[in-house]
């Protein structure tokens, strides 16, 4: 569980991208309209309001706490959050379809 418990701690929490084990970017999770909770609540207002409400499974992407970066085949990319944890996964090679 992260600091501050379900419903709260998620504002304001620092982040790290690293790129091939080099932090190239930090932020902070105010970043994510102020609070990644309100961010949560007015995306889900606002489907609602036009008639798709969230349901279990879905899907949201509230915003992002530091900048893109460019990545290539092979590059291994990781975030770090604090209280929350690291997250990695490596960027695969495009199909040639």
């Amino acid at each position: 569980m992260y600091r501050g418990g379900v419903l709260g701690g998620l504002n304001g929490l620092d982040v790290k991208l690293m790129v091939d084990g080099s932090v190239v970017e930090a932020g902070s999770t105010a970043a994510i309209l102020g609070d990644p909770l309100a961010a949560l609540a007015a995306g889900a207002r606002l489907a609602a309001r036009y008639g798709r409400p969230l349901t279990a499974g879905d899907l949201v992407l509230a915003g992002a706490a530091t900048a893109a970066v460019p990545l290539r085949a092979g590059t291994l990319v990781e975030a770090q959050v604090d209280g929350l944890g690291t997250v990695r996964f490596r960027v695969a090679e495009e199909d040639a379809a």
